[in-house]
Parts: C-alpha cells; structure tokens; sequence
C-alpha cells in the first residue's frame, strides 16, 4: 500500500509471497545441476503483517525509501518464527485476507508463536498448494523430519524380523531399479558374464521416472565430464594403441586386494599451455557416460545411508578437494593471454612438485572422483563384519576381506566393460599404461575407504608414516617415492570425501547422522545388527570415539 495507496495490498503482498517461494524453489533446483547435490534445500521463510507505518526518504549517500514502526517489526518476527519454505501472516493480515474473501487460502497455526516483545500470537499459513515446490534431487527436510521418528515397539521389532527371512529371499531379480542380482557367480564378476543382460537396458524410463535422481545424474555427468574433458586433452599428439582395447576384458583377479600398489606411477611434468583448447567430450562419449552415471545410480540400492545421494556427496567433496589442490594461486589462468607464458610455466612447475605430480595427470585426477561416485555401488546398508558373520555370498566370493569395497569394484568395472562404453572407455584410456594406472588408482582409492580393517588402517597410516616423516623429505626427489607420496595423498582425499559430512556446517553433519542412525536401526530391528543405536550412551560414545581417533587425525594430515 505504499507510497502509492492500494485497499488490496494484503492480497497483493500475499499472492507476491507465493511467487517468490516459487521462483526461489524454481531458482535453486536449476543451480542444483551447477552446484551440486543440496543446493535446492535452500529455502526462504516469508512473514506478513499488515498496521500502520512510518515512510520516507532518508538523507545520506544511501538515500532510499524506508518503512519504519511497529508493523514493521511484527513483520520481521512473523518470518523469523516461521518454518522454511511457508509463508506465515500475523491475525491483521489475516483478517483483511478474509474480508477479500481469501479465507480459504489460510491454515491456522496449530501452536502460538511467541515473538521477542510482542507476546503470545495466533499466527496462520498461507496454503501455496497451487505452487507446490518442486522435488529437489532429495526429499525435503520436512517430509525426511516427518519420517524420522521410528517406530520402536517390540510389536514393531517382532513384525521386522518375522517378515526379515521373506524379504531378503524375495530381494532378487529386480533388475531396472535396484540390480540386486549382480553378485550372484562365484569368483568371476557376475556383470561381467551378465553384459548381455544388460545390453537392452534403456535408462529412459530410469530417468523419467525418478525425475529427483536424473537431475542428481545429471551433476554427476557432468562433473566427470570436466576432469575427463582434460584427460582427452592432454592426450593430443601423443600415440594412441588401438590394440588397447582388449585388455579391459583382462579376466579380474579373485581378489581385487592383491592389485593394492604401494604406489601408482605418475605422469612427468607437463604445462597445460601444450593442451589444446577443448570444453567438451564429443556426443557419443557424453552419452556414454551419462548412460554409465545412470546405471551406477540403478545399482546403489534404497538404503538410507550408503545410496546415489551419499555416493554423490562424496564424489562433490572429492571434486572441491582435488580442484583446491591442482589450482594454482599465484597465476589467474582466466588471464593467459595477459600472462606471461613463462611465469604460467613456472608457477604449474611448482605445483607439480608440490603436488607431488597430481596436477600434472588429469587421469589421475579422474580416477579419485569416479572412484568416489562408485565406491558403495550395491552397498547391503550393513557393514562388512555382517556379511562376513551371516556367511554372506559375495563376501565368500571376496574372502571375508574388504567385502563391500572390492563389491563395489566389481560391479563398476563389470558395467564399464560393457560393449555400449567402447567410446567412454577410449575416452578415459588410450594406452595399455594408462588402463594399468586407471585401474591401480580405481583399485586403491575404493580400497582405502574399508576404514574398518583394522590391519589395512594400520598399513595406512605407516605408509603415510613413511612418506611424510622427516627422513621422507630426503627422498622426495626420488621417482618412487614421490609416486608413493601422490598414492597416499589421493587416498587421503578419498577418506576425507568419505566423511565430509563430519567437516561441513552443522545442517549437514546432522542429515548424515541421522541417515546413518536409521540404517544402522534398521539392521537392528532385522536382526543383523546385536547393537542397538538407540541406546544414547553407546551412540554418543561411538560418534565422539570416530571422531577422536579418525575424523580429526585425518582432518590433522
């Protein structure tokens, strides 16, 4: 209603309100793809009050128009009292809102709000079903909070594990939404003997169907298609083998952990003003690869933590540690045609050394960001030691030992292999040295996240030990031992990735965890799990224990 006077100006703000929660739900959800996963839970919170006020233009350098009083005060508490992404309006506003005949768009607050220095309110929401935001790549955190409470009856618990038997043997065969199947041969990859099975596999309906998840799809693509973009770059007018091919369908070893390296060969020094000027794969090789994101994502199963969303988490924390260690800080790339050739080749020379080589190998660079979005590809939603106590198939297939990682390798390799990735394959490896580095970095990066081997963290921290200690500054001129130095560091990023949630702002530490806690619940009440999460003193003790001897040493090195 001001400065130009309007009687409808409760039902104007209102309506006004609706299109901003819309356009603000519309905004995030297409940064999402550019972003990255969770950008669309951001949210606004709207407050409406409708009085008397105090306007006018103040003087000063930052002369503006400016509304003054109480009403504008209430105002602010009715947004600052309300729940994120809802609009809620002071009894005023509601008052003209129904004399506009607008009563139906109201929704009384079921509890009452008490704003800092007004008192008790009766408050309402305004009802935007005609604009209902859409889905982001995740449900939303209301529907997630709606969820959260379990119900942890003995009724309860005694109906799961009746029922427990008939599902796990009923779990099978579903082939287009969860894979289920894929561990079904002994010793030999059952994707990879199942390839023709998966030939007619159209991700169309995947994707129309999960709408959330093709978008969440869609980042992943792309992100993998900027560090692949400078694979293929670096690669011009080198020699290509074009015999290479075959030794993808190199028969996989029984046990992936015999592959482990101490340390993976690096590439040399090479300036990226020697790369030619490429932003793209061409057509068939995206398509391939958004393909392969697709099927990677249909073989994460619907458990709460170990899914496409955790696996999409880790793969953007990778991808924002690997960029903050390749990028230089001392020479704006943007500029390099203001810059001084010389000075760009000086300055990517050392970070070289100082990266130990990592920003000089784009496939390496590749390799820690693929493996971090297929590190828990068919994860059961129970930890190693389960599979291993209920004699588990797939982890006497892999001999008790990291069974869900060397799993995972398995079936993303098995998919990679297929016949319909001859050009994505191409695209990542063109060399038999390249293949040999790729799946030494692939091998290694997934390896390193079985934080639960007691024996293989203990190996761990002794080669970091080893590359990193003082007397290790003596033998960082040696070839081996600055490849061994890149080796570690890339499964450090990978185990950082892993957890980043424990490092990132409260909002986010607090979604992880409680995933974590239903599906830890969940094995619970199954009857694959004797530790109950429930119990307060065992889960606080558990979380400050991980902390304290493994998110801060790692955060430390």
């Amino acid at each position: 209603g001001l400065p130009t006077p309007n009687e409808n100006h409760a039902l104007v703000m209102a309506r006004f309100a609706i299109e901003c929660r819309y356009y603000v739900s519309r905004v995030t959800r297409d940064l999402e793809t550019e972003l990255g996963p969770g950008t669309a839970h951001l949210c606004m919170r709207f407050g409406l009050h409708s009085g008397p006020v105090i306007a006018g233009v103040l003087r000063g350098d930052k002369a503006r128009f400016q509304l003054f009083g109480d009403t504008v005060n209430t105002a602010a508490r009715m947004e600052s009292t309300g729940h994120r992404d809802k609009i809620q309006i002071s009894q005023e506003t509601a008052d003209l809102l129904c004399e506009a005949e607008k009563g139906h768009w109201l929704s009384s607050r079921e509890d009452r709000v008490v704003p800092k220095g007004k008192g008790e309110m009766q408050t309402y929401w305004l009802i935007t079903e005609s604009r209902n935001r859409r889905p982001s790549m995740y449900a939303s955190a209301n529907s997630s909070t709606a969820e959260s409470s379990l119900n942890t009856s003995s009724e309860h618990i005694r109906k799961r594990r009746d029922s427990f038997e008939s599902q796990r043997s009923c779990e099978s065969g579903n082939v287009l939404n969860r894979a289920e199947n894929v561990t079904d041969n002994n010793l030999v990859s059952s994707v990879w003997k199942a390839s023709e099975k998966w030939s007619d596999y159209n991700s169309t309906e995947f994707f129309n169907s999960r709408n959330a998840k093709s978008r969440l799809i869609n980042w992943n693509t792309a992100v993998l298609e900027k560090f692949l973009v400078d694979v293929v770059a670096s690669r011009a007018g080198s020699n290509t083998d074009s015999s290479v091919s075959q030794l993808w369908f190199k028969k996989p070893s029984e046990s992936y952990l015999d592959e482990v390296v101490d340390a993976v060969e690096f590439t040399g020094f090479k300036s990226q003003l020697e790369h030619p000027e490429l932003t793209a794969l061409d057509g068939v090789a995206r398509s391939q690869l958004r393909e392969y994101v697709g099927r990677v994502a249909a073989f994460y199963r619907d458990v709460p933590f170990h899914n496409f969303e955790h696996a999409s988490h880790v793969t953007m924390s990778a991808s924002k540690l690997m960029k903050r260690i390749i990028t230089p800080t001392d020479v704006d790339f943007a500029d390099a045609q203001e810059a001084e050739e010389e000075l760009m080749r000086n300055e990517e020379a050392r970070l070289h050394e100082a990266t130990f080589g990592i920003s000089s190998d784009p496939l390496a660079q590749f390799a820690i960001v693929f493996s971090a979005l297929i590190h828990d590809v068919d994860h059961r939603g129970v930890p190693n030691t389960t599979l291993v106590t209920e004699g588990d198939e797939v982890a006497r297939r892999f001999s008790n030992k990291s069974v869900l990682e060397q799993n995972s390798i398995d079936v993303a390799w098995g998919l990679l292999t297929m016949p319909c990735f001859t050009e994505l394959r191409s695209c990542i490896c063109a060399t038999e040295n390249e293949i040999i580095r790729f799946r030494q970095l692939l091998i290694n990066s997934v390896v390193a996240t079985d934080i639960a081997d007691k024996e293989r963290s203990a190996m761990g921290k002794e080669r970091w030990n080893k590359c990193f200690n003082e007397k290790a500054l003596e033998i960082v001129q040696c070839p081996t031992g600055r490849n061994r130095k890149a080796t570690v560091v890339l499964e450090q990023i990978i185990q950082a990735s892993d957890v980043a949630h424990t490092m990132q702002h409260w909002h986010a530490f607090i979604k992880w965890n409680e995933k974590l806690y239903h599906e830890l619940y969940a094995a619970f009440v199954e009857g694959r799990s004797d530790s109950d999460p429930s119990d307060p003193e065992k889960w606080y003790t558990s979380e400050i224990g991980f902390f304290d001897f493994y998110v801060i040493p790692l955060h430390g090195s």
